[in-house]
C-alpha cells in the first residue's frame, strides 16, 4: 500500500455478512497481512455506515404525521369550499328574498319547532314591536287581532293560527288568505313551506304580507265596467230583438200584400214590379236575420237547435237562393251531391242553410265568369252521418277567410258554436274553396 491508497469493502451475504440491524451493536476491526513490520502510526482508518430510512419506529411515526398533515390540509380546503358554497347559497337566498320586497310588504321566517319568528323584511307597524320578545304563535295571533277589521277578524285569526298550520298546509307549497286591514285596506297573507319532506309537515315556513288594496279596487272597477257593459249589451240585445220582431212583422205583411197583388193582377208591368219588391223584401229579411244573429253571437246568446231535416232539400234550397243572388251574372251554379245522402238527419237546418248561402254569396262576389259548385258528400259512421259541405268557385282567388264580411263572420261564428271549423283555401287566379265537415245523428 502506498500513501493515498484506500480499501472499500462491502459485506457479502454469501459469507453470512449482513447489514447491521437497528438497535444492534458491533465492534469493527481489520486484519492486515504484511511481510515486513507494519507501523500503524502513519496510517488512518476511516469507516462509514448507512442506515435505511424505512426501518424503525421513527419512520412509521413520520409517515403517520405526514398523512395527518395532508388530511388536515385536505379537510381545510374542503371546509373552505363548503363554507364558500354555503355563503354563496345564503347570498342567493337573501337576494331572492330581497327581490320579493317589491311584492311583499313584510317577510318573516318562522321555525315551527322552536316557535321563533325572524323578520327578513319588517313592516312599519308600531303595535307589533310590543310583542317582539314573544314567540311566533303569540306574535301572529296578536297581529291578526289588532290589524283585521271586525268582519275579517275570524278569517285572519284562523289563518294565522300556527297550531293548525301543519294540517292546513299539508302537501301544498303555499296557502293564502285575503282580508281587510284596518290600516292598509285589502291585504293578502301567505305561508310558504320550506325544506319540505314528503309525508311530513314542514318545520319552517315563510310568512308574507302583501298589500293588494289598489289591485282590489282596480279589479272592482273592471268588474263594474264589465257588468255595465254586459247590462248595456243585454239592453241592446233586447232592443234589437224588439226591432227584429217589429220589422219582421212588417216584412211579413209586405210579402203577403205583394203575393196577393201578384195573384190578382194581370198587368205584366205591375207583376214585374211586385216580383222585384218581393225579392228585395226577402233580401232585406235575410239581412235583418243576419244582423240579429250577429248580435246573438256577440252576446253569447246564439242557440243551436236540433230538428230532423232532409239534406237533399237543404242543398236544393241553397242552390235556389244562390241562383237568385247571382242576378244577371253569367256564372254557372252547379250541384255535386253524393247519391247516398240519408233521407233525414238531426241538426240546425236553418243555420246550415244560412251558412251555405253566405259561402255561395261570398263566392259570387269574387266570380264574374266561370262556375260555382256546391257539393255535399256523406259517409255513415255508426249511427251518425259525416257530411262534407263545400263551395268552390273559379273566381279571382282573392277571397280570404271572409272575416270582414258579415255573412262570412256569421258562417264562421255559427260553425264555431257547433264545434266545426271552416276551412278556406284560395289560390290567386285559380278560384277559392270554402268547406267544413260536420257529424250529425241520423233520424
Amino acid at each position: 500500500l502506498k500513501k493515498g491508497d484506500y480499501i472499500q469493502y462491502f459485506p457479502s451475504v454469501k459469507d453470512v455478512e449482513v447489514p447491521i440491524q437497528s438497535g444492534q451493536e458491533l465492534t469493527i476491526g481489520m486484519i492486515f497481512y504484511y511481510l515486513d513490520d507494519l507501523d500503524f502510526y502513519e496510517y488512518t482508518t476511516t469507516y462509514t455506515y448507512h442506515r435505511l430510512m424505512t426501518q424503525g419506529v421513527l419512520f412509521g411515526v413520520m409517515v403517520a404525521l405526514c398523512i395527518l398533515w395532508l388530511a388536515g390540509i385536505l379537510m381545510q380546503v374542503v371546509s373552505i369550499q363548503i363554507y364558500k358554497d354555503a355563503e354563496r347559497q345564503m347570498m342567493l337566498k337573501k337576494s331572492a328574498l330581497s327581490c320579493m320586497s317589491d311584492i311583499y310588504t313584510a317577510i318573516y321566517l318562522i321555525d315551527l319547532q322552536k316557535n321563533t319568528l325572524t323578520p327578513v323584511i319588517q313592516m312599519d307597524y308600531p303595535e307589533m314591536k310590543r310583542y317582539e320578545r314573544k314567540g311566533a304563535k303569540e306574535r301572529l295571533a296578536h297581529f291578526a287581532q289588532i290589524d283585521a277589521k271586525p268582519n275579517y277578524l275570524d278569517v285572519a285569526a284562523r289563518f294565522c293560527d300556527l297550531d293548525t298550520l301543519g294540517g292546513r298546509i299539508e302537501d301544498k307549497n303555499s296557502i293564502t288568505c285575503e282580508y281587510v286591514s284596518k290600516k292598509f285596506g285589502w291585504c293578502s297573507l301567505r305561508f310558504f313551506a320550506m325544506d319540505r319532506v314528503e309525508g311530513l309537515q314542514p318545520d319552517r315556513v315563510i310568512f308574507t304580507i302583501q298589500i293588494i288594496d289598489s289591485e282590489k279596487r282596480e279589479m272592482a272597477t273592471i268588474e263594474e265596467r264589465i257588468n255595465q257593459a254586459e247590462l248595456e249589451r243585454q239592453e241592446q240585445g233586447t232592443f234589437l230583438e224588439m226591432v227584429y220582431d217589429t220589422n219582421m212583422h212588417l216584412i211579413g205583411e209586405i210579402l203577403d200584400a205583394n203575393q196577393e197583388i201578384l195573384q190578382k193582377s194581370e198587368d205584366e208591368e205591375v207583376r214585374k214590379y211586385t216580383e222585384h219588391i218581393i225579392r228585395d223584401t226577402e233580401m232585406l229579411s235575410a239581412t235583418l236575420v243576419d244582423l240579429v244573429d250577429h248580435a246573438r253571437l256577440h252576446s253569447g246568446h246564439a242557440k243551436i237547435t236540433a230538428q230532423p231535416f232532409a239534406p237533399r232539400l237543404l242543398i236544393d234550397k241553397v242552390r235556389s237562393d244562390g241562383a237568385q243572388a247571382l242576378g244577371r251574372k253569367e256564372v254557372e251554379l252547379a250541384l255535386d251531391v253524393s247519391r247516398d245522402l240519408p233521407e233525414q238527419v238531426v241538426g240546425d237546418a236553418e243555420r246550415l242553410h244560412r251558412i251555405l248561402v253566405n259561402l255561395v254569396t261570398e263566392s259570387i262576389h269574387h266570380t264574374d265568369q266561370g262556375s260555382i259548385k256546391i257539393s255535399m258528400f256523406s259517409k255513415q259512421v255508426g249511427s251518425r252521418i259525416h257530411l262534407v259541405c263545400s263551395v268552390r268557385d273559379t273566381g279571382d282567388g282573392k277571397n280570404d277567410d271572409g272575416s270582414k264580411v258579415l255573412g262570412m263572420r256569421l258562417a264562421r261564428g255559427f260553425l264555431d258554436a257547433m264545434g266545426v271549423e271552416l276551412h278556406v283555401v284560395s289560390t290567386p287566379g285559380d278560384g277559392c274553396e270554402s268547406y267544413f265537415e260536420i257529424e250529425l245523428p241520423m233520424k
